[in-house]
């Protein structure tokens, strides 16, 4: 069996406007479990400045970890897990840790219309 790494995805527990996110939630809880045969789920809380404003946002989420090899391909699927979360979501950006530690913001328009391209 090859060594495995953590990797983690994390999601806000509400929406911009309070609603809920079960849905983003059930599917990265869903395709944690289809992909890489696990997760373990962690409150966690975090925070951001929109450089345009200047304004705080702070946020209760879940950190969701998972193992896996540390694989190009493992990486790329973590991220199109995050971003469909995130497209679930109706996040503006989601952050992610790779299996080699890398932390990852990805943009969601971002990587909305590097897909629209493929």
């Amino acid at each position: 069996m090859s060594q495995l790494f953590v990797a983690q995805i994390v999601l806000p527990k509400l929406g911009n406007n309070g609603e809920s996110l079960e849905s983003a939630h059930a599917f990265i809880r869903q395709s944690l479990c289809k992909h890489f045969g696990g997760f373990t789920a962690l409150d966690s809380f975090g925070g951001w400045i929109d450089p345009d404003s200047g304004v705080e946002y702070l946020e209760a989420g879940i950190t969701y970890q998972t193992g896996m090899a540390d694989t190009a391909e493992n990486a790329e699927l973590l991220r199109v897990i995050a971003i469909e979360a995130g497209i679930m979501a109706q996040q503006l950006a989601m952050a992610v840790t790779l299996p080699n530690r890398a932390f990852e913001i990805l943009t969601i328009a971002q990587e909305e219309s590097r897909n629209a391209e493929a």
